[in-house]
């Protein structure tokens, strides 16, 4: 990392003397743009650009900014419709999103956005839920929400991402999971469903000799809940086998 007290050094790709506006990076970068790219884009830009200036204003003077180069080459390549450089980490994009919301740019934000809902982007869940909700995106928070049913709340790395995120969605994700568990529970109990639920007795869907105990254990019981359960009946030619489905899943198996 530059150090900011150094000479400054123009970024090769934003260094034409035609341009009228001057940024600096917090790492000592200098970038030069004009001020008609950054007055379409940012809503932010534009206002302040706006203001009267005085007459013998020094347009070379850079503008200090408290991003480093990497978010300012992010936000000025979108600025000037260039080729954008790879998204390759979360707090990149994090990064371009806090400089997009800051700065009042759409489309900065609406390309944080897409990359946050690419699977090659890899971010914790619990991590993307808490960004989809402080924005309102629902599509975003409810896939990523989906996503964290399979995992444990109380493993540390979970409750780390969870000490993250708003208190009120914290508790929003925590009584999602409370309810998928309970449908699984409530379906767990059906005497429908399984027989072993049922006083002892015949095995209503084995062999005819077959008896079992109120207490065996449920076989093969993934506890993945991700939506309501619906309960569905499949038969071969072994007997009949019945099966809990959550969103085309198969959680239950019992034969």
């Amino acid at each position: 990392m530059a150090d900011p007290e150094s000479a400054p050094t123009i970024h090769p790709d934003f260094s034409s003397p035609n341009d009228d506006v001057v940024l600096r990076s917090s790492d000592g970068k200098l970038f030069r743009t004009s001020s008609d790219a950054l007055c379409r884009s940012s809503a932010f830009f534009k206002t302040m650009l706006s203001l009267p200036q005085a007459p013998d204003k020094d347009h070379t003077v850079p503008i200090s900014m408290v991003e480093t180069a990497d978010a300012l080459l992010y936000i000025l390549s979108i600025a000037n419709a260039r080729e954008l450089p790879p998204l390759d980490g979360v707090s990149v994009i994090e990064d371009l999103l806090a400089a997009g919301e800051k700065y009042e740019m759409p489309m900065a934000i609406s390309v944080a956005r897409l990359a946050f809902s690419s699977r090659v982007v890899k971010i914790h869940p619990v991590r993307l839920y808490g960004i989809g909700c402080c924005r309102m995106w629902e599509k975003e928070a409810q896939e990523a929400a989906s996503r964290t049913l399979g995992m444990n709340l109380l493993d540390p790395e979970v409750q780390t991402e969870l000490s993250l995120i708003a208190p009120v969605h914290r508790a929003m994700l925590l009584d999602l999971h409370r309810r998928r568990r309970d449908i699984l529970f409530a379906v767990l109990n059906n005497e429908d469903v399984f027989y072993a639920n049922i006083p002892r007795g015949l095995c209503h869907y084995g062999p005819a000799e077959g008896v079992h105990d109120a207490g065996e254990p449920r076989q093969l019981v993934r506890l993945q809940i991700l939506v309501d359960a619906a309960v569905v009946g499949t038969s071969n030619g072994h007997g009949a086998r019945r099966r809990i489905l959550l969103r085309n899943r198969v959680l239950v198996d019992v034969r």
